[in-house]
């Protein structure tokens, strides 16, 4: 299996809002996690057009499956965080989730956290 760096043909040349990278350098919250997020993760609407990523438990069991083990771990110790992405495909900010995240997963079903 290909680590997500290795060139996925999913990974996504992300640009950053200068925001948003002083976020992630604020908070720890690596360019590999961010592309976990939007390549496994469940998806919220926000404010604005933006839409948030995060891990759920289940997205996490997903990647668990992808992508090697030690890969894998790095990802796992920012399930907790997630990254909004603005409607022309910007990440705009990332943080730390201190609740539980609602809304609609990949598939457009309800999502329960």
């Amino acid at each position: 299996l290909k680590s997500i760096d290795e060139g996925n043909a999913m990974k996504q040349n992300l640009i950053y809002s200068h925001h948003a990278h002083t976020r992630c350098s604020q908070r720890g919250i690596t360019d590999e996690a961010v592309q976990a997020m939007l390549m496994y993760g469940d998806a919220i609407a926000v404010k604005g057009g933006a839409t948030s990523y995060y891990l759920s438990d289940t997205c996490m069991k997903e990647l668990r499956n992808e992508v090697p083990n030690k890969q894998f771990h790095e990802i796992e110790k920012k399930k907790h965080a997630y990254v909004v992405i603005a409607e022309g495909g910007t990440v705009i900010t990332a943080a730390w989730s201190q609740k539980k995240h609602r809304g609609l997963n990949k598939n457009g079903a309800a999502n329960h956290g």
